[in-house]
This record gives C-alpha cells, structure tokens and sequence, in this order.
C-alpha cells in the first residue's frame, strides 16, 4: 500500500478498499480524483482510499490525474547522531527540492542539501524510502514524490540557511528533541522520520 499525504491527512492507495466511520473508498476508474481529494479538505473526513488496481498501477493513473513533479532530499547525520532539520513556512522540515532536468535524484539530493543548508562535505550512503504528497498550487493539484537518501556530514560546518528560498533556521536536532520538532512537522516527514527510526533499531 502507497500512502499519500493531502492536508496532512492520508490518500491510501490499495488494491482493495479500506473503509472507516471518517474514511471514503473510491475505485479509481469510478470516480473524479479531484472531487474525492476535495473530501479531505473538510473536518468530516481524515483519509479516502483509492483502489482498483495494484499500487504501482493506481500511482501512475493518479500522476496521468494531477501535474507530476519530483523532488528529492536528505535525512542527514552528524558524527553525534543528530538529523538535520530546516525551519520554512513556519514549520520544521527536511532539506529537499525538486530534480532539475537531466538529473538523477541522488546528485539531486546533494545539491538541495548544499543548497538549503550550506554545507559541503557530504557522503550519501544509501537510498530511503520515497514520500508522496499532494498540494494545490494556483488551484492546480500537485503531486510531488520525493526520493530519499540517508546522507553523512562530518566534522563541524558552518550552517548556513537559504533565505532566498524561505528557509530561516538550519540546525542539528538530538534524539531527545526530536518528539518536539516533529509535533511541528508534515505527516510525510513524521512517517519517513519513524521508519527510518524503526529500520535502525532492528
């Protein structure tokens, strides 16, 4: 199952449909996805679950429905263990940003966390999960997936935050700050945070 973030509430993707008393499940070739997005846009429903198909399927049927971008970005440590966090739009973030033509998301990635946070010296060590969402931009709908991947930045730099791009505080965050930032965060970036804290502690 592919779970998809709108408003901060989930947009299930699942061959079969998973229903709750808040909830609504709509085939995906029965239905206006823009109308059933708008669902969420109420207080009477949490999540809406799109199904019909295997997820690979319904992912592409829904990017064919909405303007598709992709982005990419970092969950970066320091030698302390700590994860490097953004402050944008009032709301804590991963540094991230959308893959310029002919790039690979890796190379992407690197440079979005250069960018956005000013330092240098990184090694990427591995990819992470993708994340997806869905935001409404000039009333278009966007869906952007993200790709992942788990970065290393060693030694002290200096942290510089990318005010061109709204970003006003770039900083180090501790395991045992991290429940408080993460109360002011997007459902995406609390979902990657724990799986990526799960896959660790195995």
């Amino acid at each position: 199952m592919i779970v998809i973030f709108y408003n901060d509430k989930p947009v299930y993707l699942a061959k079969s449909p998973l229903q709750s008393e808040d909830s609504a499940a709509f085939h995906i070739d029965k239905t206006d996805v823009i109308t059933a997005l708008k669902l969420l846009e109420s207080e009477n429903y949490r999540s809406i679950c799109l199904y019909g198909f295997r997820e690979e399927i319904l992912l592409r049927k829904l990017q064919k429905n909405l303007k598709f971008i992709e982005a990419a970005g970092g969950v970066v440590l320091n030698d302390a263990g700590e994860i490097l966090f953004i402050y944008r739009f009032d709301r804590w973030d991963l540094p991230k940003g959308k893959i310029e033509k002919g790039e690979s998301a890796s190379a992407g990635a690197l440079r979005e966390v250069r960018e956005e946070c000013g330092i240098v010296y990184i090694e990427q060590i591995r990819e992470l999960e993708k994340t997806y969402h869905i935001y409404k931009l000039d009333e278009v709908y966007v869906l952007k997936t993200t790709y992942w991947f788990l970065m290393h930045a060693a030694g002290e730099q200096e942290l510089i935050p990318q005010v061109e791009e709204a970003i006003t505080k770039v900083k180090w965050v501790a395991e045992s700050a991290l429940g408080s930032v993460l109360k002011d965060t997007y459902a995406n970036i609390r979902m990657l945070i724990a799986n990526f804290n799960k896959s660790t502690t195995r």
